[in-house]
């Protein structure tokens, strides 16, 4: 049990290693260049961003799951299938992109559009997807994992070198798609998938089968959406009534309770391989999610109290003097860090008793919660109704459900008031002593 424990975290561990340090990226290089642009230039990076992140969910119509399975079969040819696959995200991506150009167009400031052409290119290079799944199909996830990190060290140097030379904010939009150019460029000199995608006859490949695959992906694509639009909602609504500047103002308060969810997920999903191995042994799934879970309530308690009582001297220490006014906005989005680690408990409950639909359906009445209360929100208290909302919105997600499933709830409740934290000296034990 113990062989197979260890040789579940050491794969888990390197396939989040990019996860991890993509994180500490957007931590670190995130807070460097909101500290050197004015909340202005950063409300057009953000919005030019939460715009090519919605499209781009969209791309592939979500076929990355239904790929994997189907090359999992015995039956069919692999390289058909990931043609087949290919053609889905070439045109897909290209509609997008063509809509996005649409969308760039009707904005009036100048360097925006500027900044939506070439962030949205991300859009058409979302083909990395197909790498990804290419790879872990073929068991080669160290070798994905190498040119993601290579791709992320280009990136974060271009912008390093950008900053540092006070080029503008366009600069930035550049490295980030210089950063995801490298990535697909490194991995087509290995595999030369859109090289075989291109030969093939597209009259031949674009037949039932294709149409079979994208059909299975569009439940998988709303999900990815949903969750999409609610990270990115924010950033929209405040554009829209409050102007480019609070959108900057509104990133800068986002941007720290935003990443450190993100990097207890890293956490979470290191132990995932281990917690299902032992629900498949009967183990009791009250213990498991109880040692996974109360460690993360509880240091995400900690960073959000500390980030309350403390968001004006983290603002004014990370971010500077113009975004002192988004300190407010960061102590109410601090509570967010605290409920993510419950709705991600959540999430994990639900798949150990096949119960993702309830997923799906948090995620959908969160969003239109969230639109619902940032626009009333927004409109009478300003830029701290945004994260007003977004907190009322998750937390009303959860409780709903909590209070739908009697089980879930105990459990939640038991991990806060009766925590086990027996799983933090066997994590100590692996990353730390040799």
């Amino acid at each position: 049990m113990k062989r197979i424990a260890s040789l579940a975290i050491n794969n888990i561990l390197w396939l989040n290693s990019f996860l991890i340090a993509n994180y500490l990226n957007g931590l670190i290089i995130g807070i460097w260049i909101i500290r050197s642009f004015s909340p202005n230039e950063i409300g057009m990076y953000a919005y030019a961003n939460s715009a090519t992140e919605i499209f781009a969910s969209l791309a592939g119509l979500g076929i990355a799951d239904p790929l994997m399975k189907e090359l999992t079969s015995s039956k069919g040819n692999k390289e058909n299938t990931i043609t087949r696959a290919s053609i889905i995200y070439f045109v897909t991506s290209a509609a997008l992109y063509l809509c996005l150009l649409i969308f760039a167009a009707d904005r009036l400031q100048p360097e925006l559009k500027v900044l939506l052409i070439v962030i949205g290119l991300r859009v058409t290079l979302k083909f990395s997807d197909i790498y990804k799944t290419w790879y872990f199909f073929n068991t080669k996830s160290k070798e994905f994992v190498r040119a993601q990190m290579t791709a992320l060290l280009i990136s974060a140097s271009t912008k390093a070198i950008a900053i540092t030379t006070n080029m503008n904010i366009i600069a930035i939009g550049i490295a980030d798609l210089a950063g995801i150019a490298t990535l697909v460029f490194s991995l087509e000199l290995k595999t030369g998938l859109i090289r075989k995608a291109m030969n093939a006859n597209f009259s031949e490949k674009f037949n039932k089968k294709t149409l079979r695959l994208a059909k299975q992906g569009m439940p998988l694509m709303l999900s990815s959406i949903l969750i999409t639009l609610n990270l990115q909602i924010d950033t929209l609504l405040v554009k829209q009534y409050l102007g480019l500047t609070s959108v900057g103002l509104y990133l800068s308060a986002s941007k720290i309770p935003m990443i450190i969810p993100g990097l207890l997920y890293s956490v979470e999903k290191t132990l995932l391989p281990i917690n299902l191995n032992k629900i498949s042994k009967g183990e009791n799934e009250k213990d498991i999610l109880k040692k996974t879970y109360s460690p993360l309530i509880y240091a995400s308690l900690i960073m959000t109290l500390f980030i309350y009582f403390f968001s004006g001297t983290i603002i004014d220490l990370f971010f500077g003097t113009p975004y002192k006014d988004s300190a407010s906005t960061m102590a109410v989005l601090a509570f967010t860090i605290l409920i993510s680690s419950a709705t991600s408990m959540q999430a994990q409950y639900c798949l150990f008793n096949n119960k993702n639909k309830a997923v799906f359906n948090r995620n959908l009445l969160t969003f239109i919660l969230n639109l619902t209360l940032d626009t009333i929100f927004i409109k009478s208290f300003g830029m701290i109704g945004a994260a007003i909302g977004t907190l009322i919105s998750l937390l009303v997600g959860l409780l709903i459900y909590a209070i739908i499933d009697k089980k879930f709830s105990d459990i939640l409740i038991d991990s806060v008031v009766k925590p086990d934290f027996s799983y933090l000296s066997i994590l100590y034990s692996r990353i730390f002593t040799r």
